[in-house]
């Protein structure tokens, strides 16, 4: 039942219109009684506006026979009158938790096939207006021991996030979820044995429903002690230095988050939970507990995919854990496709050095990269710090030192006025920052993400090529009514420094291709020299997607890019943007959608159609 129908009411009770409902529902049932046993061969409704049919039948014991089912011919599941009954009254308590008190449920027979022994039924639904919330307010305990100035804070800061407010439809999750967060906002100052009550008063005229939360903070509390358990491998003093508090210091909920978040950020347990235990008989000292259990040590991961693009790729990921003691991870990475004929990387991880939320990294490479614009020989590594500044926001700083022996490129010939070696040496500094809160991981829905870098080229090592580039990548995920839109925008631009100094093949910017402007192949649009793309030193591209569901895992896009590439520095001429707009189709795997795309230019009659299939989306 609803929480509503457990709270104080002015005027009369709402229990007419469930009785109304339990009797309507009972009269018209009636008549299947003699169908029992029948095969149910379909389930509709009928009058249900704000809770999908999809969810309904989630709450039904009641089932109709599958589609695929029907189509071999079989019969669904019998029809039982006292399990329909039970089901009524699971859709009527959904809709009262969902706000709607007077809803009125109703089973109608209809096409009783007798010579089959089939039924299909259609739930009849009156939903009646829902219960609003017209006030809330607080009312502190008088014997709390939080300063009021703080509760006055917690409160304010609380108003922003709270679900219950005024002129909104009344939930009872949404009464749960605003008790936790007024918990957990009293808990990250202090006081984890907060007394959250919600008191609700309804008026059955106005149809509407005050909210009042009586709060008794609680005694203040700090950290008791911090052990440690299911340690083996890694010494528990690695672990001890990724715990975010101090016993003695004030309690806060967000260290111990964070600690959680540390400790299985080493990247070496397969499971890592930092729990307090809470016990108000234990006094006001609350003590912590860290488990770990030790992940596999060593690890071999195949993988094998197609695209169009890169076509056939697999790829050989080994790992080990504990490298020369301690947190320490040694990772060897293969892989091979038509891109990339070769790349081998083997990378020295040091995780919480030297600080809990740093990892520094050390990658030799032996790499070859096979693109429409070049084919070139890499060999070199890279030394770099990354620091978790939040779990949203991260930073890093990487030097890398390659050698590069360019086997193709239009600019071998001189052309775009560069002269062009074709072995050469390449130091550069690159910092680069990253947010990002979008969700879910591989097909946000919501949220937002920003990744930024510069790169200074030209750092020692007889490195010829002396360039600054920048990239920001911007990207938007919004709901939209069972839909998202999805944007992205991403600038670049390279300057290079002194007469003999130039841009290497692999470095320029290129556009087209699955995840660029998908109206061109890859790296097909912008200049080119004897048919041939070169890159420039410009780019500029935005892309919006609206993605929409289909049937269980298949879901649709309409989408339309523009973008193109510039030989100046730093020169974007919006004139010169090409347009492409197309469809698609994704399929959800645990690995991220199957995605297949059609997409054609605009304005653009030289141009042929592109399909693209490839793996995640497109941003």
């Amino acid at each position: 039942a609803a929480i509503l129908t457990r709270c104080r009411i002015t005027k009369s009770p709402f229990m007419l219109p469930l009785i109304f409902s339990l009797v309507a529902a009972l009269s018209i049932a009636a008549p299947l009684a003699a169908q029992n046993g029948y095969a149910v061969q379909k389930i509709t409704f009928k009058g249900n506006e704000t809770i999908s049919s999809s969810v309904l039948r989630l709450v039904m014991e009641t089932k109709s026979v599958g589609a695929f089912a029907k189509l071999l011919g079989k019969r669904g599941p019998e029809y039982d009158e006292e399990v329909m009954a039970k089901d009524l009254e699971r859709i009527t308590a959904l809709y009262q938790r969902e706000g709607f008190l007077s809803v009125m449920v109703a089973p109608v027979r209809t096409e009783v096939d007798r010579s089959g022994k089939t039924v299909k039924l259609t739930i009849v639904i009156d939903e009646g207006e829902p219960i609003i919330v017209r006030r809330v307010e607080t009312y502190p305990a008088p014997t709390n021991a939080i300063p009021d100035s703080i509760l006055a804070g917690i409160l304010k800061r609380a108003e922003r996030d709270l679900v219950l407010r005024p002129e909104t439809r009344f939930r009872d999750s949404s009464v749960l979820l605003d008790q936790l967060l007024l918990a957990r906002q009293l808990a990250d100052v202090g006081y984890p044995y907060a007394d959250i009550v919600p008191e609700l008063t309804v008026s059955k005229s106005d149809r509407a429903v005050d909210v009042a939360w009586r709060i008794n903070s609680g005694p203040a509390c700090t950290f008791g002690e911090a052990r440690i358990l299911g340690v083996s491998k890694v010494p528990p003093a690695v672990v001890a230095r990724q715990i975010a508090f101090r016993e003695g210091e004030t309690f806060r909920l967000r260290l111990v988050e964070q600690s959680q978040q540390q400790v299985y950020g080493l990247g070496v347990f397969q499971v890592a939970t930092v729990n307090p235990t809470l016990n108000k008989d234990s006094g006001t000292a609350v003590p912590v507990e860290t488990f770990v259990k030790d992940a596999k040590r060593f690890t071999t991961k195949f993988g094998v995919g197609y695209g169009t693009e890169d076509h056939v790729r697999v790829s050989m990921d080994t790992r080990l854990l504990g490298f020369l003691g301690g947190a320490r991870r040694l990772q060897v990475f293969a892989k091979h496709s038509y891109l990339e004929p070769y790349h081998v990387a083997v990378t020295l991880t040091q995780p919480a050095f030297p600080t809990p939320r740093t990892t520094l990294t050390a990658s030799p490479f032996v790499r070859r990269q096979r693109e429409p614009a070049y084919t070139v020989n890499r060999i070199g590594g890279s030394l770099g710090a990354a620091h978790q500044f939040s779990p949203k926001l991260s930073g890093s700083i990487t030097y890398s030192l390659e050698q590069v022996k360019v086997d193709k490129s239009v600019l071998m010939d001189g052309a775009d006025g560069a002269a062009v070696d074709d072995l050469y040496n390449k130091s550069q500094v690159i910092v680069g920052t990253s947010f990002d809160n979008s969700a879910p991981l591989f097909n946000p829905r919501r949220g937002f993400y920003n990744a930024n870098s510069i790169a200074l080229s030209g750092l020692g090592f007889g490195s010829k090529t002396r360039y600054l580039k920048t990239m920001i990548d911007l990207r938007r995920y919004q709901p939209l009514a069972g839909l998202v839109l999805a944007a992205r925008i991403k600038v670049g631009g390279i300057k290079t420094f002194g007469e003999e100094s130039f841009v290497p093949v692999e470095e320029r910017f290129y556009s087209g291709g699955s995840s660029s402007v998908r109206g061109w192949g890859r790296s097909e649009l912008g200049p080119h020299e004897a048919g041939q793309p070169v890159g420039g030193s410009s780019l500029l591209e935005a892309s919006a997607e609206l993605r929409y569901p289909i049937i269980g895992i298949i879901s649709g896009v309409v989408f339309g890019d523009a973008g193109n590439i510039w030989t100046e520095s730093f020169t974007y001429e919006l004139g010169d943007l090409r347009y492409a707009a197309g469809v698609g189709i994704r399929i959800t795997t645990p690995i991220g959608p199957i995605r297949f795309d059609v997409a054609r230019p605009v304005a653009d009659d030289d141009k042929k159609t592109q399909f693209h299939i490839s793996v995640g989306q497109a941003f």
